[in-house]
Order: C-alpha cells, then sequence, then structure tokens
C-alpha cells in the first residue's frame, strides 16, 4: 500500500494534466481499497494469511499491467522515476531523519524556510525513536509483528508528511533540485 501511496505522491507532483491525475488516482484508491480489505481479512484470520498473500500477489499482478496503459511512455518513464525517488526520499527520512536534513545544507536555506523545515525534521526524529522504543517494549513474537506492521504504516505517514513540509517551504527552484534527489 505505501507503494500505491508514493505512486499517488509522484502523480499529484507530475506534470501530468488535471484529468490524467485523477484517473490515476482513481485507478490507485480502487487498488488501495482491496489491498487494505484484505490485509484487514488477514489479520482477523491469521489462519487464512497465507490465501490472503496468494490473493494479494495475484491482484498485484493483475494490476501492474494498469499504469502502463493509463499514459504514454514518456509520461508512464518521468512519473516512475519521480516515484523512485520518492521513495528513495522517504525511506532515506524514515532511518535518520537529522541526517536527510544535513543534505539540505547545501540548498542555501533561509533563516525562514530553516524555521519551517526544523521542527518537522524533529517531529519525524522523535516519531522514530517513540516506534522504537514501543517495538522494543513488544512482548512476544506476534505482538512485535503486529507493531511492526502498525509502525511501519506510522513511520510511512510521519515520513511523508514531513517531507510534504520539507517541499513547501523550498523555493520552485530548490524544490526542482530536491525532487531531483
Amino acid at each position: 500500500m505505501r507503494q500505491l501511496q508514493t505512486l499517488r505522491q509522484a502523480v499529484d507532483e507530475s506534470a501530468l494534466d488535471e484529468a490524467q491525475k485523477e484517473k490515476i488516482r482513481a485507478e490507485l484508491l480502487e487498488s488501495e481499497t482491496v489491498l487494505r480489505r484484505m490485509v484487514a481479512d488477514a489479520r482477523r484470520d491469521p489462519a487464512k494469511a497465507d490465501v490472503v498473500l496468494l490473493e494479494l500477489r495475484a491482484f498485484q499482478t493483475k494490476r501492474r499491467g494498469t499504469m502502463p496503459d493509463l499514459l504514454p511512455p514518456d509520461q508512464y518513464k518521468a512519473v516512475g522515476g519521480r516515484d523512485m525517488s520518492i521513495g528513495i526520499q522517504l525511506s532515506v527520512l524514515a532511518s535518520d531523519p537529522r541526517r536527510f536534513a544535513q543534505t539540505l545544507e547545501g540548498f542555501g536555506l533561509t533563516p525562514e524556510q530553516k524555521a519551517k523545515i526544523d521542527p518537522a525534521v524533529k517531529r519525524m526524529a522523535d516519531g522514530v525513536e517513540r516506534m522504537k522504543v514501543e517495538l522494543d517494549r513488544a512482548k512476544g513474537a506476534r505482538a512485535r509483528m503486529e507493531r511492526l506492521m502498525d509502525w511501519t504504516d506510522e513511520l510511512y505517514s510521519l515520513a511523508t508528511e514531513t517531507r510534504s513540509q520539507i517541499r513547501s517551504a523550498l523555493t520552485p527552484e530548490q524544490r526542482d533540485r530536491f525532487d531531483k534527489g
């Protein structure tokens, strides 16, 4: 599901026209809804998890061919590259928020920009630390696994929010540089 969310961000940040974006958003929302239902089914009845996993893989394989049909090849390639770049940024941001913020030092940030970015990065770093502590406190393999699944979704949401806050504080030129990674 995080892949769909990252792809949605890539589409939103792309140069596609609004009609194309809306068409793709609808496809992504439909896929995400189905996947969330499958995950909920597996959590409700762990005995069916293997069957649900097979259904999930079949669904993803079937849907994989949908995106290329929605866009011309050059736009599909551009959105795919943007999707990959966002995924990398989110992974780095989630693993070490303060180090990620250090990569922005070469952007010539103004004091006003730093004042907007620093609190977002601090919230991210605090969230990562809190989640690690919660995961360490979980008792038993099943509790740790459930917490890890929740933690992953929460971490991704927090990283996405932080990334958006960073982007919104940048000038258009800085944003272009940021987007290129």
